[in-house]
């Protein structure tokens, strides 16, 4: 091959072009001339509906190829649902059945590995997918062959007349597709000549892509190594600049050929395993680090977007990993670009620590970058120096405080088709999830129908089994209708347990079962059948051993004792997490499926074996509770149907004592005071001296937290972000009560002395300001995220701008009328003398009310008497009309 000379290949055809727009017309003539005319976008993969649910033959037959009766995938990724014109217009036979078909409900892609290609598809969506006889899970993914059939259906409990068993046979089939494989058809391969691939550099490709302006490209002729003076161009990158534990001058010193990597085509992985010279050598003096840094770590692929070229990475580890300051999760991607800084990081020592960089790896594009130059010349000598001010910038990015978005403890992978922990040494981090299960009522339905309840439990069993199964987890044991099962994360024991409450729901369950009070079906359909109640807990155990009689693997000590206790707190039908578990998959919710979380709040349990000497004892703990979206109770329709109805709604947790609230207890009724307050300066020191702001918010939080358990009884922390709290109170009494308090207490907590030598905002520590405002709410329900108490209305807003116009130190209450506070008791201090009193300010014209609010000063007064003054509130004198 000649340099800059190009070549658009077919199996018939040859034909060296010099020009890439020349490549690209000439690849096109030659898609033509090889495929059939099958339809306006055409592919090697034909879907043809042979079923569509209201609609006869003749009318399937009548409706032209693209705009329903079929569609086509080439060499490309396609996602299929609603969205998707042909879905769309087949559905209009049956209207009903769009609530069964989602927006985007599979994936259909085209993997090619040499000359072969292979299809298969991933469902995307809650609802039904069947490929032939077998339904998909969500995430789960099965190859596609000719003459097979891929069918959306709805689940067995939405008709009459369903048969038994959870598999597709039970589901009703409302649009049913023929897979046909059109070389096939055709009496040739099509392999080369339909997916042509003109190759305009070693990291450009076109090929037979239907849309896509961001494509991941094909895994062919993967290689990614060290640097190879004999190796094919790389355009891209990655050069060491940072490794723990060796001096940046050592570092310079070391070959280029030791600390670089290039990406010479394709797709590759990165890891110790893939590059183990590279790894051993860079993090020879990060003792104890080395396992941060996964096996098989991240997947590396070249994406185009409007012909420039540009690398995509995709974290394939539990392993912390950062682009720049922000943190790519497992199964997340992030763009990268020439410069940026790719950090593989650990851990920091404490929770409130930040993480530790253990290697950072700069990219280099050699022919797009800044520096291509040094970079095209870096051979022998050295190479491009790395950029100070680029490694400066993920130093500076790294959170304090790490919040896992994967939802995944950091550890390296493993294999979790073994058992959790198979290991004969257990380490300090070997955590894995456990998981109990129990019926309800199980005595009571034993007593009222043997026979009825010995195929109900065989349903129950098996539907256990199977889900356990699908989501790696390992049966432990079982003890009557009872289960104990481990999982190696979380995240698999949440999709186990949404996935089995959803399952249970649709089981043929005996007539004689149902109508017992603890199995009987709801008008709304989230109860139906046996109720299981499950307990969740996340932790190492003390040992794990095996069973002299059955082999299974037993694992023992408080953390296993604790999960029992969480499942002892449930009632049937509801799913319990610990907040370690809750912590694990947090940022993994949509990945779950986006089901409802409710926070419990923190309760004492109690259980035998959760000291280690076995003694009973209790221990603190906060719950969260998760449900599918399906059997989710709508909190915000609450408020405008007065008593509850719809989904599944629980009594308190069954613990010794509830520590602190949960949703259930934050203030709710015809009136409530909302709280902000916000940390003056906070946001700023927190960019500039992050350390110091992490300590100084930390101090700030305990001091809210305390205040809200000491000086009132219906204090509720709804949210906090970088010092600013958004909190709740039954009553203006409560409310003025804790934020006299806290602008007392302030001042006197220990504040460091670099802090208040930051400048005049900071010389008596953290201030705050603080907005009160009474009124009513339009709903309340669950934070999506974090399961706390989540307002709506006017007043929430109306109680930000009050905030907004009060001075650090100050408390301002807000409302539309004059306001009076309850006579106040002498000696809310420790000395006696403190106390608190209102003083009229006048009304004021606040941003985004449309009329004024009259604001009054909440005065607070020391032990001696004495109390600060304030500016003028920082918004406009407004006149009442």
């Amino acid at each position: 091959a000649m340099p800059g000379l190009r070549f658009a290949c077919g199996r018939k055809s040859a034909k060296a072009v010099t020009e890439p727009t020349q490549a690209l017309r000439f690849a096109t003539e030659v898609k033509a001339k090889s495929l059939p005319a099958v339809s306006e976008t055409t592919g090697r993969w034909r879907f043809s509906c042979i079923h569509a649910e209201g609609a006869s033959t003749d009318q399937l037959s009548a409706l032209p190829g693209g705009a329903g009766a079929a569609f086509e995938v080439g060499g490309s990724t396609l996602v299929v649902g609603r969205n998707f014109q042909a879905i769309e217009d087949l559905l209009a036979f049956c209207p009903e059945n769009r609530r069964y078909l989602s927006r985007q409900h599979a994936e259909l892609s085209v993997e090619r590995k040499g000359r072969s290609s292979r299809l298969a598809v991933t469902n995307l969506s809650e609802n039904i997918i069947c490929v032939d006889s077998r339904t998909l899970a969500k995430g789960e993914s099965t190859p596609l062959a000719h003459d097979m059939t891929l069918s959306f259906a709805r689940p067995p409990a939405s008709f009459s007349g369903a048969g038994a068993g959870g598999g597709a046979s039970s589901a009703a089939r409302f649009l049913v597709f023929q897979v046909q494989d059109l070389s096939l058809r055709a009496g040739q391969d099509l392999e080369d000549d339909a997916l042509t691939t003109v190759r305009l550099s070693d990291d450009v490709r076109v090929s037979d892509c239907r849309s896509t302006a961001i494509r991941r490209l094909p895994s062919r002729k993967v290689r990614f190594g060290v640097a190879d003076e004999e190796a094919d161009f790389a355009r891209w990158e990655l050069h060491c600049v940072e490794a723990q534990g060796l001096q940046p001058k050592d570092l310079e010193k070391m070959p280029e050929d030791v600390k670089l990597l290039k990406l010479v085509d394709g797709t590759a992985f990165i890891g110790r395993r893939h590059q183990p010279d590279f790894f051993n050598a860079l993090l020879v003096g990060a003792v104890g680090s080395q396992h941060f840094v996964s096996r098989t770590h991240a997947e590396l692929s070249i994406g185009t977007e409007n012909n420039e070229s540009f690398l995509w990475l995709t974290n394939r580890s539990a392993n912390l990993l950062f682009v720049g300051g922000k943190a790519v999760c497992r199964a997340q991607s992030s763009r990268l670009a020439h410069g940026d800084a790719v950090s593989f990081a650990r851990p920091g020592e404490g929770p409130d620590s930040p993480p530790v960089r253990v290697l950072t790896l700069q990219v280099r594009d050699t022919l797009g970058g800044e520096d291509t130059a040094a970079a095209a010349a870096g051979g022998g000598g050295g190479g491009a120096q790395p950029q100070p001010a680029l490694v400066q910038r993920a130093e500076s990015a790294l959170p304090d405080m790490l919040l896992f978005e994967d939802g995944e403890v950091p550890r390296p992978s493993v294999d979790k088709s073994r058992p959790p922990l198979a290991v004969d040494n257990l380490g300090k981090d070997d955590a894995l999830t456990m998981v109990f299960t129990d019926v309800q009522g199980s005595t009571s339905l034993w007593e009222a129908d043997p026979g009825a309840m010995e195929i109900a439990l065989a349903m129950h069993d098996d539907t256990i089994r199977r889900v356990l199964a699908k989501h790696n987890g390992y049966e432990v044991t079982t003890e009557g209708d009872a289960f104990q099962m481990a999982f190696h994360d979380a995240i698999d024991a949440a999709r186990f347990c949404l996935e089995c409450q959803a399952e249970l729901l649709g089981c043929p369950w005996p007539a004689a079962t149902l109508a017992h009070a603890d199995a009987a079906s709801s008008a709304d359909g989230a109860w139906r059948g046996l109720r299981v109640r499950m307990g969740v807990h996340s932790g190492a155990p003390a040992s794990v051993s095996r069973h002299e009689v059955t082999g299974r693997l037993r694992y023992a000590g408080p953390n296993v004792a604790l999960a029992k206790a969480v499942e002892g707190t449930c009632h049937g039908g509801q799913i319990v997490l610990s907040s370690a578990s809750f912590e694990q998959i947090n940022g993994a919710l949509t990945q779950l499926g986006s089901p409802q979380v409710i926070d419990l709040g923190e309760h004492e349990l109690e259980n035998p074996g959760l000291s280690a000497v076995g003694e009973a004892t209790t221990v603190s703990c906060g719950l969260f509770q998760l449900l599918p979206t399906s059997l989710a109770h709508d909190y915000a329709r609450d408020a405008f149907c007065g008593e509850p109805t719809g989904g599944r709604l629980f009594p308190a947790p069954l613990s010794v004592r509830r520590a602190a609230p949960g949703f259930a207890e934050s203030p709710s009724g015809s009136e409530i005071v909302l709280c902000f307050a916000f940390a003056h300066g906070a946001k700023a020191l927190n960019a500039s001296v992050p350390e110091l702001a992490a300590e100084a918010l930390g101090l700030l939080r305990h001091c809210v937290r305390k205040m809200l358990r000491e000086a009132c009884s219906t204090g509720y922390e709804c949210q906090e972000d970088e010092g600013a709290f958004m909190l709740a109170f039954a009553s203006v009494a409560d409310a003025t009560a804790f934020a006299a308090a806290l602008q007392r207490a302030l001042p006197r907590l220990p504040w460091d002395e670099e802090l208040k030598a930051c400048g005049p905002k900071f010389t008596q520590g953290l201030r705050v300001a603080i907005g009160l405002l009474a009124g009513a709410y339009t709903s309340r329900k669950p934070h999506v995220s974090t399961g706390r108490a989540d307002y709506f209305g006017t007043i929430v807003n109306r109680a930000a701008r009050i905030a907004a116009a009060a001075n650090a130190g100050q408390v301002l209450i807000g409302g539309e009328a004059e306001i009076s506070l309850p006579p106040l008791p002498q000696g809310t201090s420790a000395n006696g003398a403190a106390g608190h009193s209102l003083q009229r300010l006048g009304p004021y014209a606040l941003k985004g009310v449309t009329s004024p609010l009259i604001l009054h000063h909440l005065r607070v007064t020391d032990e001696d008497g004495s109390s600060e003054q304030f500016p003028e509130p920082k918004a406009k004198k407004a006149q009442l009309e």
